[in-house]
């Protein structure tokens, strides 16, 4: 699988401001910004973007140019296929190593990609166990969300779950956006510099222009 560094460079690195996104996202072409945008809690601030029905690549340009880069973020995960937002997910927070330097982070890492490269119950169960361990504690929790993301793709494991604040069908978005907004705070000096650098990445892989097997 590619890694971040390999992807990173092109739309939002070409000068101090984000160049425009100016392609359609192939990979969510079947649904409004408002469908997807129903589907988790969008801040008042980035609700005032949603005028004029703007297109899924038209809203998250106008988000990243307010610099609502966590709207940006939730919306790329709601709206990508599961499969894809757990590899966006696993790419960004493989990319920031305090994330992942403990061997309970390391294995729950794996486990998310192995279901991404090979998406079966067994690899789906695996992920969930692995993302567990952790207990959603800092530094690894990107880590840990970034399987359960995996673990949860296919909302049974979690159903039964009263605690649970999310819809058990957008379970997969909701752990995915967290592991890359976590990830994305890790070093608070370099937050934007890094959330910028996800968002090109999440941008290529709703564009189509990187895909899984590449």
């Amino acid at each position: 699988m590619k890694k971040l560094s390999d992807i990173f460079g092109g739309i939002f690195a070409k000068g101090e401001e984000p160049a425009a996104i100016t392609e359609p996202f192939k990979l969510i072409a079947d649904r409004t910004v408002a469908e997807v945008c129903g589907d988790f809690d969008l801040q008042e601030e980035a609700k005032a973007h949603l005028s004029g029905e703007p297109m899924p690549h038209e809203f998250v340009d106008r988000l990243v140019r307010a610099k609502l880069y966590q709207d940006a973020m939730r919306f790329l995960a709601y709206g990508l296929p599961m499969r894809e937002a757990v590899w966006w997910a696993s790419l960004c927070v493989r990319s920031v190593p305090a994330c992942c330097n403990d061997d309970i982070a390391a294995e729950a890492m794996q486990a998310a990609e192995a279901w991404v490269k090979n998406p079966t119950e067994e690899n789906r169960d695996v992920a969930l166990t692995a993302g567990g361990k952790n207990n959603f504690e800092m530094p690894g929790a990107p880590a840990a969300w970034t399987a359960m993301a995996a673990g949860w793709s296919n909302g049974a494991a979690a159903s039964d779950d009263e605690t649970l604040e999310v819809s058990v069908e957008h379970l997969t978005a909701h752990a995915a956006s967290g592991a890359i907004i976590l990830a994305a705070g890790i070093e608070p000096d370099r937050a934007e510099e890094v959330s910028l650098k996800f968002l090109e990445t999440g941008v290529q892989i709703a564009q189509g222009k990187i895909q899984i097997s590449a």
